[in-house]
Parts: C-alpha cells; sequence; structure tokens
C-alpha cells in the first residue's frame, strides 16, 4: 500500500482550514450587518410608596416636631412620659405593599405589611420623655423584626 506524501496532506489540511475560516467571518459579518430586533419597546414604570401617619392624644392631634418632615414622609414626634398616643398609618400608593418604621434610641418597631388603601391602628404607650422617628418602606422586611402589635411600649 503506498502512503500519500505528507507535506501533500500538510497543505491540504491547511487550504481546508483556510476555506472554512473564510466561510465562517463571511457568514458572521451577513449575520452581524443584517440582523435586527424587532418588538415593542418596554415601558418602565417607577412604583410609589407613602403611609401617612395620624398621632392623637385623646381628642388632640400631635404635630411632628418642627423641621423634621422630610419630603419623603418622614418625621419625629416628641412623646411624654406617661401618656397613651393613638396612632393610625393609612397606606397609600402603587406598590403592593410596604410597612412603617418606628425608631427609638436604638430600637427598631416594624408596623405589619401595608398594602395600599389599606389602615393599620394601634396604641403606644411612652414610659419616658422620647422622640419616636417615622419612616416608611416599600417591599417586605424579615419574620425576625420587631413588629409592632396592638399596643407598643417604649
Amino acid at each position: 500500500m503506498k502512503r500519500d506524501n505528507p507535506i501533500k496532506l500538510v497543505i491540504i489540511n491547511g487550504i481546508l482550514v483556510i476555506a472554512l475560516c473564510t466561510c465562517t467571518l463571511s457568514l458572521g459579518s451577513y449575520a452581524w450587518f443584517n440582523g435586527s430586533v424587532d418588538g415593542k419597546p418596554s415601558q418602565v414604570a417607577s412604583g410609589n410608596y407613602a403611609i401617612q401617619i395620624q398621632l392623637t392624644l385623646g381628642d388632640e392631634t400631635v404635630t411632628p416636631v418642627d423641621g423634621s418632615v422630610q419630603e419623603s414622609g418622614a418625621c419625629s414626634y416628641v412623646l411624654t412620659a406617661g401618656e397613651k398616643y393613638a396612632v393610625t398609618l393609612q397606606a397609600s400608593g402603587t406598590v403592593q405593599t410596604g410597612f412603617a418604621v418606628f425608631t427609638v434610641g436604638e430600637n427598631k418597631h416594624y408596623s405589619p405589611q401595608l398594602a395600599p388603601d389599606e389602615e393599620y391602628t394601634f396604641t403606644v404607650e411612652s414610659v419616658a420623655n422620647v422622640v419616636m422617628q417615622f419612616d416608611f418602606q416599600w417591599g417586605s422586611y424579615g419574620a425576625s423584626e420587631t413588629r409592632i402589635d396592638a399596643t407598643l411600649n417604649v
């Protein structure tokens, strides 16, 4: 049996590789310059969420500390020792759910999840003169957080 010339095989393999690369490059260039994506553009809408808070002492509405009300709605209240305050939260917005965060000193307390148009009322009993900061966030929080039930003692 006669063997082919090894140099001839190397040349033939080289020509085949060059032809394959040329075809791949040609087809890739054709696809790159002729491809298109058809479809409608997506609309991105941002959600919003807010909670209105009403803090009352008896029949009197308590007002936030001057200068503490921020554009986002966050604010602070001064609570007097030995008083019982009624707190009503009214959620609004376009997102599915959110919650309120009350901070007294280092302690944070969280309201239950509130969907827009939901209302939640609870009582705050102040055992000392404290400042309670209020803020709200949309989304959900972890189950391990300190959640406000019917009465919050601060």
